[in-house]
């Protein structure tokens, strides 16, 4: 049995470095139900392309503990045919065919708050721990987290403002090690 595909509006897109974008996806009032979604999981999306059908899994980037719009970022892949399409013909109020979040990446602990959660991540992989680290940090998971974040240098450093603000916000409790 096959998963369907529904229509999703991007309200937004935006650039995190010049080989990664972030799209923000607007959830019709009828599927709210379906796209309810848990921390770090991820969208299944299909592009038709020069007549071609493609089918490529995002991670989700938001938190379903925030009040913010869906969201996805896409690295741009070396010879990626559906990542360049994304980043270069995508824009907003386009519709993008999507099945409901899918995975299991993440389980919050049901009672117990930890000591220190360290998060590990490389380049665009950040995205679906970047839904973990606001989770933890928005349901106060951990007394300490540190996101230890390898990048190739800072013009690809994926989020830096947000994460720049999330250290400033929970000063003393959050700390990032770039690598």
């Amino acid at each position: 049995m096959s998963v369907p595909y529904y229509p999703l509006k991007v309200i937004k897109k935006k650039f995190e470095t010049k080989t990664s974008c972030s799209f923000y996806f607007e959830i019709p009032e009828n599927l709210k139900s379906k796209f309810a979604y848990k921390t770090a999981q991820f969208l299944t999306f299909r592009f038709v392309i020069e007549g071609k059908e493609y089918v490529r899994s995002y991670s989700i980037a938001s938190s379903p503990f925030l009040n913010e719009p869906l969201k996805t970022t896409v690295g741009q892949v070396p010879e990626g045919l559906v990542s360049s399409y994304m980043l270069s013909k995508i824009k907003e109020g386009d519709i993008i065919s999507s099945q409901p979040p899918l995975g299991e990446f993440f389980t919050p602990p049901k009672s117990l708050k930890i000591e220190h959660y360290v998060l590990f991540a490389g380049g665009i992989g950040i995205t679906p721990l970047f839904s973990i680290l606001k989770t933890v940090l928005e349901i106060n998971l951990a007394k300490n987290i540190t996101l230890v974040f390898s990048i190739r240098n800072l013009t690809h450093y994926i989020y830096q403002k947000e994460l720049e603000e999330l250290k400033k916000k929970f000063q003393g409790q959050f700390k990032i090690q770039l690598v």
